[in-house]
């Protein structure tokens, strides 16, 4: 098995984590913006920055937090960074609240080393 059979196998475990609702994927509001912050099992980086597209696309959320373990990948629309929210700034909210490092653009920050439950629950106040 090579990098890419790995790589597909993640994705398609995150997919299955997502089908279903059975990550409590729910849209709520802060600060004017839709968002959405889930917790997936078993993945790094890359697949979780397919899960947040995945994510974006169907929910058509302002901004999607999508971690697992210590991990945190935070994606927006290009509507919310039109409007002027910055993923790299959350990400250093988030950082500040709960532990762990990261850093990014406009569009797509990730980071770890977090306390994942606090990283996603002071979301709702580092959007407000």
């Amino acid at each position: 098995m090579d990098n890419d059979d790995i790589e597909k196998l993640k994705l398609e475990l995150a997919r299955a984590q997502l089908g279903g609702g059975s990550a409590g994927v729910s849209l709520r509001e802060a600060g004017g913006y839709t968002y959405l912050a889930v917790r997936l099992e078993g993945l790094e980086a890359g697949a979780l920055r397919s899960a947040a597209d995945e994510l974006l696309d169907k929910h058509k959320a302002d901004l999607v937090a999508v971690g697992s373990g210590q991990n945190l990948v935070i994606k927006l629309s290009k509507a919310a960074q039109a409007r002027g929210l910055d993923a790299g700034a959350v990400m250093k909210k988030l950082s500040e609240a709960a532990g762990g490092r990261g850093g990014g653009k406009e569009t797509l920050a990730q980071g770890g080393g977090f306390d994942l439950d606090k990283a996603l629950a002071a979301l709702e106040q580092a959007l407000g």
